[in-house]
């Protein structure tokens, strides 16, 4: 397995991570006035591959209009492509080839690398086809990447600067599953994609600020997602938004640790162990989402899990909304420890609009201290002959708590001084 590398370079003292959103999430005229102000030229918006028509031609690739196209296969040849690319260049894989790569190294230019129809099989476990240690940007588009291998890393120090250095697009990643896709150090405002990742593990990023995971599909990975705060706890550990993804059969869906924003938005996360975990999250929506567990030999494991461990950087999980969503039990073998959603040390969440179907114990299980929870308009419903099923099962210290105009299928338990009102 792939652990994390730690940063190159502690982040900033005194920065809050809020602040640090706050004050670098800005875009268009803003971003310029960010490059403008700092000297900063990197990654500009000229189109790629305009400089890289009149080059003489270089070992391992021919020269088109715009592009490199890479000559022979293998590591040397797009090795080769890469490093004679001018800066924002093009380096084009031929449809049909297939490239054994141990690891391509990216040099200090923006590069696209375009691979459609292309296979590039990774032949040396724990080494990724694509690495990255400059803070330039690498648009990686179409192809295959297979193999024994990793996919693409970055390992950067992480920056306040705006720089946008990372898009993986249409790609397919269907390495071993100890490997890893994507993982992502010290990156900022990476976009991901169309991409497929067939039984890997999908994209880890820690320290970067702003990833975009959209549009793509993720099948029996043993993670999907993870945003990994567990041992920075980091200002840049901060902003992941995944929207319009399939996740199935995977161990985890989504997890985030130590981490500041995480936004879900019209996802399918379903049959998966351990569909959405969140630890030590500070601000989070789920919206418009259908999360599903099942019988995990570890397990089983709630669908939604909102928890606190004092032994991980950040401060207990807090500000996480769900909503307009459908929570799906689909535990069977041990229906005691079926549960829909558990919080634990969470405060301040709500829970609105949704449904929480077919769990067999409990539909939400709070413990801790979690002040400040709101559960209104939901439907709570186990499933078919479920034993003593509960509702809510609260922590006993609840008077912040708002339980309001919700349906539900079974007792609320061990709630003792909340707001209750207006429930069927």
């Amino acid at each position: 397995m792939n652990d994390p590398v730690p940063p190159a370079a502690p982040a900033p003292r005194g920065m809050t991570r809020r602040a640090l959103i706050a004050g670098l999430a800005v875009g268009g005229a803003g971003a310029a006035a960010v490059f403008s102000a700092t000297g900063d030229s990197r990654h500009s918006s000229s189109l790629p591959g305009t400089c890289a028509a009149r080059i003489a031609t270089p070992v391992g690739a021919v020269p088109s209009d715009t592009d490199l196209i890479v000559r022979g296969t293998g590591t040397a040849a797009i090795q080769s492509a890469i490093d004679a690319a001018p800066d924002r260049g093009v380096v084009r894989l031929s449809s049909g080839t297939v490239h054994d790569v141990t690891t391509v190294e990216l040099r200090d230019k923006d590069v696209v690398v375009a691979m459609q129809g292309a296979t590039i099989n990774t032949t040396v476990r724990d080494s990724y086809a694509f690495v990255q240690q400059h803070r330039r940007r690498l648009t990686i588009m179409g192809g295959t990447i297979t193999g024994h291998g990793s996919g693409v890393r970055y390992s950067l120090s992480p920056d306040q600067h705006q720089s946008y250095d990372f898009v993986a697009d249409s790609v397919t990643f269907s390495v071993e599953p100890t490997q890893t896709a994507i993982r992502l150090t010290g990156v900022r405002e990476a976009t991901i994609s169309l991409c497929f990742f067939d039984s890997c593990i999908g994209v880890v990023i820690n320290e970067s600020v702003n990833t975009h995971v959209t549009t793509c599909q993720f099948r029996n990975c043993p993670t999907a997602v993870f945003g990994d705060g567990r041992s920075t706890g980091s200002a840049f550990d901060a902003g992941l938004m995944i929207s319009n993804a399939t996740m199935l059969g995977c161990g985890y869906g989504v997890r985030v640790a130590g981490w500041d924003w995480v936004t879900i938005i019209n996802s399918m996360i379903d049959y998966c162990d351990r569909p959405v975990e969140l630890t030590n999250v500070d601000g989070a929506s789920i919206t418009s989402s259908y999360l599903s567990n099942r019988d995990a030999a570890a397990g089983p494991f709630p669908v939604l899990q909102i928890l606190s461990d004092e032994k991980l950087p950040g401060g207990p999980s807090q500000h996480i909304k769900i909503s307009q969503s459908h929570i799906v039990g689909h535990v069977k073998q041990t229906p005691e420890k079926s549960i829909g959603v558990r919080l634990h040390d969470a405060s301040w969440c709500s829970l609105t609009d949704s449904t929480i179907h077919f769990w067999r114990q409990y539909g939400v299980f709070a413990t801790g201290a979690c002040e400040g929870l709101r559960l209104h308009g939901n439907t709570i419903q186990p499933g078919p002959n479920a034993q003593d099923p509960v509702a809510l099962e609260g922590a006993g210290d609840d008077a912040t708590w708002i339980i309001s105009e919700n349906v539900l299928g079974a007792p609320v338990r061990n709630v003792l001084t909340a707001l209750l009102r207006d429930n069927v």
